[in-house]
């Protein structure tokens, strides 16, 4: 583990070992958060590597949780139908929720679970009521701000973080909003909803996962210039509200270090 002025780094070696270290890692932060709290939430992520943590926890971590205190959160999420393999809360259902009954926690999951077709009319009633949920059932920082305690987010190629892309206005356009819809987003689904940069004041701590050399360039602008790319602006946005950031990445990933 590495210490630097965007958080500490931890590389393992490859996308299994990753997905281990992640695994253990949520194992032991959700045990320390609900000890000095009662409870805890999870901001859960999409992408190719997080579900195979997730197959990792259902089969070894069913009992090194109180799972019924975890609030599971996602951090974005398509307007796609559960069942839809487009579906980052559907993803995780299937990985870990359905193998793990007594998981629950107090938040519901998101308003989603739409047909893809007619969905970008839904979105900004849908973001709306995700954040009242979170709102009405998360504790506040002392900011007033819901508290987000372990955040997971991956980053893509581009730089994106969440559904905040690059030179979109997901990313460009101020807002006040803790979820806001994200239209024309570069990857398919278009019509997204998001947690914005003000939602991640309230994270308590960040977790950035990303494996391949494909990710490599990126992440090394975002060290360089953190302002550049999403990613690097919500790791700054955590760190300057006094949350913590780790990111956990492969060799390859961490090869422009």
């Amino acid at each position: 583990m590495t210490d630097t002025n965007l958080g500490e780094v931890v590389v393992v070696k490859d996308k299994q070992a990753l997905a281990q270290k992640a695994a253990d890692s949520i194992v032991a932060d959700l045990n320390d958060v609900i000890a000095r709290q009662g409870a805890a939430s999870w901001t859960i992520v999409g992408g190719s590597l997080p579900p195979v943590a997730y197959g990792i926890l259902a089969e070894t971590a069913a009992d090194k949780v109180d799972w019924a205190k975890v609030s599971f959160i996602v951090g974005d999420e398509r307007l796609a139908p559960f069942a839809s393999e487009d579906s980052n809360w559907g993803q995780f259902k299937r990985a870990f929720l359905d193998k793990v009954p007594q998981a629950g926690g107090e938040v519901a999951p998101p308003p989603t679970d739409v047909e893809i077709e007619g969905a970008e009319a839904k979105a900004d009633a849908i973001a709306q009521a995700y954040e009242q949920e979170l709102v009405s059932k998360l504790p506040k920082t002392d900011k007033g701000v819901a508290r987000l305690d372990i955040v997971w987010v991956g980053m893509g190629p581009d730089g994106h973080t969440l559904s905040l892309f690059p030179d979109h206005p997901s990313s460009t356009e101020p807002t006040d909003r803790l979820v806001a819809p994200t239209y024309n987003s570069p990857k398919p689904p278009a019509t997204r909803i998001t947690l914005t940069f003000k939602a991640l004041t309230g994270a308590q701590k960040l977790v950035v996962i990303a494996a391949g050399e494909d990710k490599a360039n990126r992440i090394k602008q975002a060290f360089d210039d953190p302002d550049s790319l999403p990613i690097g602006r919500a790791v700054r946005t955590v760190l300057e509200s006094g949350g913590k950031v780790v990111w956990m990445l492969d060799e390859a990933a961490a090869s422009k270090l």
